[in-house]
């Protein structure tokens, strides 16, 4: 195959690393369709244990001291009988309930003593075609991974499916079932039907029906479990820093190769399998729910799932991503257009179930704008049949793919065992190959050459109306009808036709400059005119000549990460309140509009292949910058920092016309949502009422002065010797320090007689107050289905004697203390509020305890204020009674503290955040910008650094039941029924009858995605 010119896909020329070096695979025609056989050849254990549950064991050692393992179980909803509809995400709740060898919960407390939380989402997913069980564990005490694999062997065949157990669990599952009866998750629901029309897969959702969920009885459930638990039908997944393999495979031996379907289990049976169903004539819905946000509108391609199996199928694969690059880069210009047709708009590919492979065309546009919006989409892709694709389209596209390949195989020794394990669960339920970063690297540079603009125009007839298609918009109110919708599928179809004759035009490009800095504007090196070295946490620290101050720290956890942040003090809370309408908007505006000098649809071009993405933002206390890139594009990074001080934005008519409509449309729309209505109220009493947490109106938005926006993000952004940079990852003083010099320190300086910096003294602080006393609220709110939310906050205030008597003559040590006894307080609380909750009352699928400083500058001295809120949903009936649970549940914390297994399990969930925090570039990025960020420790890194460790170690074993009571008392309002608010999101039902459930549509143009994880997965814990 052809060799690949490394120079043709990275644009902009740079330096190239070893990736291009790789030796393309050579491949005969046999050889090129040849399945791959499973890799890496000599990494991977694999085969079959005694039972016929099938293995792959690898070793890994990112993160340190954990492993990945996951039960991979080849059934699903599709596999429910019609009595049974919901039983497959049933079996998978109960078998944290409890099994023949852990009761009451205990696997649960098991996974949160070793630090393995237990939490919504996070340990286990049933889908239409699988059921997935997932943990990631310590494994430095051998006898936690023996534990683990012992809980695997009884989800395997062990589950109790007890009258009681399927009682407690019923009120969870409910929770997760009606939390999908918002209008996204009806509109998701009223998709999935459409799309599997006439399949087993239609009638088949994961959650189920609400009668079978609440009706089922317990030996219902159980023929369901074990009919089809069997070992034949599962395999083991685990990958982990294991040092050798062969231990962990006799350890397999030892715990799952010994289980056996359970006694009463009918012999076993073929799984179900269902195969696609093909239909010709497109299918068409217009729906409607009053309750949608914004409209939308959605084209689906269903086509039989090909397996990735062969260097064949690998590039099959690469023509696809490529095809949507350029389509995604089209749909953003054209978005970007006078009067566009469609706000957002994206191509994607998803797998909604084993059988099907979909494509799809989404877009989200102005009320009323659905038929403009799919004529858009649809002319766009016929487009490209007939006139093909450019070379340059082509060139930026293939440059962005092998930008991804190129991070995977740097990093090949890096890869996350969580990313590897699910991979090895891929390949045993969809036969995925598994090879390896780096012949999949050398895959990549072996196909992608030879792939055409012809490849990528053939491509595009999987995107037409004869592919099994579905065309569906979604709205507030109808505007459009089926028959609409048909006339302008028939509509471009001819225009498509008569391309040549007064047809489809060919695609348009503008010029594209070559660099982002041309060499004559390149500035002069400036020398640093001192730098410091932090020993402690081994960084240095260099101060430029404009004033500007940099800090970087090389780390080895990623050999392709480079972290950048930069701060200065100030923010929205420095502007005049009659202002700050049209000056909080400046970061909007100018983001849209282009801060670096191109438009956003230029310079994402400019950028292809490299590894570049840094972003601004203005909050309440400061401006700043972030970034995350590779090494070998710092200096593109750099070069953005450069262009982002040295460019006046200016609010260009024709662009800031699309913005103001497209966020007066996104404005408008939240309005309708129960949730969002909900948490500005929740704002608004928790802070007092403060401006800077009012919801903008539309009629606000619309009389802002987009001018004054755009200047004051311009001075924003203006002063480098107000601005401390921070860098953290795979950089060295020889590749760092030059560029350094030459784009930060080339920054011209700010005149001798500009405005002078904001000192961390200075920084005005925000006119919020917590209310006085107890506040209680209901929100009440039309809905097509009954929902609830509920949110209990407290103010905590952490003061310079916080912690006890030790730290009294320590400030900054007081506020640290009482920070690391609050974290274990919280810890707490969740986990106590989850166990009486989900557990004892089953009435809840999940809560959250979160806290909150951000409404205090970092940078003040003294007393911290924030929050802590309490959040859950229920059945709103029961909102009350179990707001009122949860405050006797914080009473008696702070009456009598948590039990010592409490205490211990916080305490390990603690340690083991702290481990893995260690080995991450942002864990230090955030250290660093603390010490600077903070007046107790003024930019001295090393004692922030000291004393946040000797204050946490202190805390941690200082910490006992009476020490965690006591924080409870001191931080938190005592007696706590004495001062919180209390919100609750209910329905406001007519008073005449209860509104039934309508068809209903999704919102914004992430709809594919957003179907893949919220319908095709169910997810337990």
């Amino acid at each position: 195959m052809a060799a690949l010119d490394p120079m043709s896909t990275h644009i902009g020329g740079g330096a190239q690393s070893d990736f291009y070096r790789l030796k393309p695979l050579a491949f005969s025609e046999e050889e090129f369709r040849k399945p791959i056989p499973l890799g890496p050849e000599g990494v991977v254990n694999y085969g079959v244990l005694e039972n016929g549950m099938k293995y792959f064991v690898r070793a890994n050692k990112k993160p340190p001291q954990r492993a990945a393992i996951a039960l991979v179980v080849k059934v699903g909803s599709v596999s429910e009988e019609e009595e049974e509809r919901g039983l497959a995400h049933i079996v998978e709740h109960l078998a944290f309930s409890g099994t023949e060898n852990f009761t009451n919960h205990d696997i649960v407390k098991f996974l949160e003593s070793i630090g393995a939380e237990f939490g919504a989402c996070q340990n286990a997913y049933t889908s239409a075609d699988e059921t997935v069980y997932e943990l990631m564990l310590p494994v430095d005490k051998p006898e936690l991974l023996e534990k683990a694999f012992q809980v695997f062997s009884e989800f395997a065949t062990k589950i109790r499916v007890a009258e009681e157990d399927v009682k407690k669990e019923r009120g969870a599952v409910l929770e997760e079932w009606r939390q999908g009866r918002d209008a996204r998750g009806r509109g998701a629901e009223a998709h999935w039907k459409l799309v599997m029309q006439g399949s087993q897969y239609e009638h088949r959702l994961p959650i189920g029906l609400e009668k079978v969920i609440r009706n089922a009885p317990a030996s219902t459930i159980r023929g369901f479990y074990t009919k089809w638990y069997h070992p034949e039908n599962m395999a083991i997944v685990a990958v982990g820093d294991f040092g050798d393999t062969d231990p962990v495979v006799q350890l397999l031996h030892k715990t799952l190769g010994t289980c056996k379907a359970a006694p009463d289990a009918p012999p076993l049976r073929p799984l179900k399998s269902f195969d696609f169903m093909p239909h010709n004539v497109p299918r068409y819905s217009a729906h409607v729910d009053k309750e949608t946000q914004q409209s939308v509108c959605y084209i689906s391609f269903k086509h039989p799932k090909k397996q990735l199996l062969s260097a064949f199928d690998h590039r099959e694969h690469m023509i696809g991503e490529l095809f949507s690059i350029i389509m995604n880069s089209r749909f953003f210009k054209i978005s970007r257009q006078t009067n566009p047709p469609f706000y957002t708009a994206s191509t994607q590919s998803e797998e909604p179930c084993r059988p099907v492979q979909g494509l799809g065309l989404t877009a989200a546009c102005e009320e009323g704008g659905t038929l403009v919006a799919i004529e858009a989409l649809l002319k766009e892709v016929a487009r490209v049949r007939v006139h093909s694709v450019s070379e340059r389209e082509l060139r930026i596209a293939r440059a962005r793919v092998l930008s991804d390949f190129e991070t995977h195989y740097l990093e090949r020794d890096q890869a996350y065992s969580t990313d590897l394990r699910d991979e090895y669960v891929r390949h045993f339920l969809q036969g995925e190959f598994v090879v390896g970063q780096e012949l999949e690297a050398r895959l990549a540079l072996s196909s992608l050459p030879g792939i055409t603009a012809g490849d990528v125009q053939a491509y595009a007839d999987k995107y037409c109306p004869e592919c099994s298609c579905v065309i569906k918009t979604m709205e507030h109110r109808q505007r459009a009808t089926e028959d609409d919708l048909q006339a302008v599928v028939a509509a471009v179809a001819q225009l498509e036709a008569t391309a040549g004759v007064g047809g489809l035009e060919p695609w348009q490009e503008d010029p594209l400059p070559e660099s982002l800095i041309e060499a004559k504007d390149l500035p002069e090196p400036e020398a640093a005119v001192s730098t410091r070295r932090w020993e402690v946490v081994d960084a240095k620290e260099m101060v430029l000549p404009n004033g500007m101050r940099v800090i970087y720290k090389s780390t080895s956890f990623l050999d392709d990460q480079v972290l950048l942040s930069g701060f200065a003090h100030g923010g929205l809370s420095e502007v005049p309140v009659d202002e700050f309408d049209s000056l909080s908007c400046s970061t909007l505006l100018a983001t849209e509009l282009g801060v670096f000098g191109y438009k956003p649809e230029v310079l994402s071009e400019i950028m292809a292949g490299k590894r570049v993405n840094v972003s601004c933002s203005i909050g309440a206390f400061k401006r700043s910058f972030s970034g995350d890139q590779s090494p070998l594009d710092l200096e593109s990074a750099l070069q953005l920092v450069h262009r982002l001080f040295t460019t006046r934005v200016e609010p260009n008519p024709e662009d800031l016309q699309v913005i103001m409509a497209m966020t007066a449309e996104g404005i408008k729309s939240s309005q309708r949502d129960p949730y969002t209505v909900f948490a500005n109220r929740v704002r608004s009493i928790v802070f007092g009422g403060c401006y800077y947490f009012r919801m903008l109106t539309v009629d606000k938005f619309l009389r802002i002065d987009p001018d004054a926006a755009c200047d004051y993000f311009t001075a924003a952004f203006s002063n480098p010797a107000e601005f401390t940079i921070v860098l953290v990852g795979a950089i060295t003083p020889e590749m760092a320090e030059p560029l350094i010099e030459r784009y930060l320190g080339g920054i011209p300086a700010q005149a001798a007689n500009g405005p002078a910096p904001i000192l961390p003294a200075d920084v005005t602080p925000l006119p919020f107050g917590f209310p006085k006393g107890v506040v209680t609220d209901e929100v009440r709110m039309p809905m097509v289905e009954a929902l609830n939310s509920t949110q209990i906050t407290l103010p905590v205030e952490l003061v310079r004697e916080a912690g006890g008597a030790r730290y009294s003559s320590d400030e900054a040590s007081g506020v640290l203390a009482d920070l690391q006894w609050l974290d274990l307080s919280t810890r707490i609380l969740e986990s106590r509020l989850l166990q009486l909750l989900r557990f004892k009352f089953g009435e809840v699928y999940t809560v959250q305890v979160s806290v909150f400083f951000g409404v205090e500058a970092p940078s003040r001295v003294g007393s911290v204020r924030g929050d802590v809120t309490i959040s859950f949903s229920c059945d709103p009936s029961s909102a009350e009674r179990l707001r009122e649970l949860a405050l006797d549940e914080l009473e008696k914390l702070q009456q009598s503290g948590p039990s010592e297994h409490q205490l211990a399990t916080a305490l390990e969930l603690e340690q083991r955040a702290y481990e893995v925090g260690l080995q991450e570039n942002s864990h230090w990025l955030e250290r660093i910008l603390s010490a600077y960020q903070s007046r107790r420790f003024a930019g001295d890194l090393d004692r922030s650094h000291t004393t946040r460790n000797r204050v946490r170690d202190e805390v941690l074993k200082a910490a006992t039941p009476d020490e965690i009571r006591q924080a409870f008392c001191r931080i938190f309002p005592y007696p706590c029924r004495s001062r919180y608010a209390a919100v609750t999101l209910l329905p406001l039902h007519p008073w005449y009858r209860r509104p039934a459930p309508v068809a209903a549509t999704l919102t914004g143009a992430g709809i594919a995605v957003y179907l893949i994880s919220r319908l095709y997965r169910r997810r337990t814990s």
